[in-house]
């Protein structure tokens, strides 16, 4: 059977058509995806949060190589790394968080007293993106020494001694004498000393001024406890 030249040009035209319809859908199908691509790629990355500063003491000397500790805190969940300050007191970090994560910094280093951020207030909520800068300053630990006597002036030895911010007893030689250093001066507006020994009545000191790095003297008399001895008799 012969087929008519009209119905084989249509045939070809539509393949024709076809082809190119297939062509532009390919080419078509091929930009969108690469226009859709970068911005999807975007989204997937979470941006850091920057938190960076100096740590520095209080004369605004470099403290080189302080270790600094940072915790996030996320509805609860906790996450705890750490990094050093270089030579010249610079620290950098980058966290990857979540909205309205919490930060904490603990920040040590020999002879200084640990900076910890949340007993400053120093308290940061991060996210994505966020960029930071908070210098630390570095203070030195207070110390207070001294002797504790009795009234005729006879040392006391092991009396017990206890000051506000150092998590210790600490005890009198056989002289009487005493050292308590590591003293953060800024843990509380209220530094107070308590000294006991048996057989003496307690000693306090309240409200003791005492700055950062300062060293102060402080020598206790204690007076004997009335002991009171005899026999109940009940009527």
């Amino acid at each position: 059977m012969i087929q008519s030249p009209k119905w084989v040009i249509q045939s070809f035209m539509l393949c024709i058509f076809t082809i190119l319809l297939y062509i532009t859908y390919a080419e078509t199908s091929h930009a969108a995806g690469s226009a859709a691509s970068p911005s999807t790629y975007e989204n997937d990355i979470t941006l850091p949060a920057v938190i960076y500063g100096k740590v520095t003491d209080r004369g605004g000397n470099v403290v080189p190589h302080a270790n600094v500790e940072y915790e996030l805190n996320h509805l609860g969940e906790i996450t705890k790394y750490s990094t050093v300050a270089d030579e010249n007191g610079n620290y950098h970090i980058e966290a990857v968080v979540r909205d309205s994560t919490d930060m904490y910094l603990y920040v040590s280093a020999d002879g200084f007293i640990t900076y910890i951020s949340y007993n400053k207030y120093d308290t940061f909520t991060l996210r994505p993106g966020d960029e930071v800068e908070h210098d630390i300053q570095l203070y030195e630990p207070s110390t207070i020494m001294g002797t504790v006597k009795d009234q005729t002036g006879q040392p006391i030895a092991v009396a017990k001694i206890e000051v506000t911010s150092i998590p210790y007893l600490v005890e009198t030689d056989e002289n009487g004498r005493y050292t308590v250093t590591g003293i953060d001066y800024d843990y509380s507006a209220n530094i107070a000393m308590w000294v006991n020994s048996d057989n003496y009545v307690p000693y306090v000191e309240d409200r003791i001024g005492i700055r950062a790095g300062e060293t102060i003297q402080i020598d206790v008399v204690l007076e004997e406890a009335a002991h009171v001895s005899g026999q109940v008799i009940l009527e």
